[in-house]
Order: C-alpha cells, then sequence, then structure tokens
C-alpha cells in the first residue's frame, strides 16, 4: 500500500511539473483573469468601432449636405454604392 502510494505521488509531482513547464496546467483564477481582460478588451474595440462607423456616417450626412445646399450633385465611387444600396 505504502509503495503504490508512493508510484502514486512520484508520478503526480512529474505530470504537475511536466505540464506547469509548459504552461498547460489549467489556474481558475488565471482563466478568470484572462478572461476578463479579453472581454475589456473587446468591449474597448467595439466601442472604438462604433464611434468610427457614426463619424463615418455623420462625415458623409454632411457632406451630402453641404453639397445639396450649393446645388451639386455628387458622384459616389463604388464603395459608397454598394454601402448605400445594402443599407
Amino acid at each position: 500500500m505504502h509503495r503504490q502510494f508512493h508510484i502514486f505521488l512520484t508520478d503526480s509531482i512529474w505530470f504537475f511539473r511536466h505540464f506547469y513547464r509548459f504552461g498547460s496546467v489549467f489556474d481558475l483564477k488565471k482563466s478568470a483573469e484572462r478572461k476578463e481582460k479579453i472581454l475589456k478588451l473587446k468591449k474597448a474595440q467595439q466601442e472604438t468601432y462604433e464611434y468610427y462607423k457614426d463619424s463615418k456616417k455623420d462625415f458623409r450626412t454632411v457632406c451630402s449636405n453641404v453639397d445639396s445646399i450649393l446645388g451639386q450633385g455628387r458622384t459616389l465611387d463604388p464603395e459608397q454604392k454598394q454601402s448605400q444600396s445594402l443599407s
């Protein structure tokens, strides 16, 4: 019985040393911290995307209003035509 426990303990120590060295041991606290960090980054990137998306839309609206006030027809490039047709 004592010998079996010793073998089990030796194998367990080897397992944890081997996988800890390569960073494969699952650590719930570190995993939760990484998840929070990734979610904060995702939220910041989403907010930045939304800001620039709204800015681009506002810029196009202003350009369109200025063109209509000046009485000039504005030619759209293919990218703008496609985005307007999808909207």
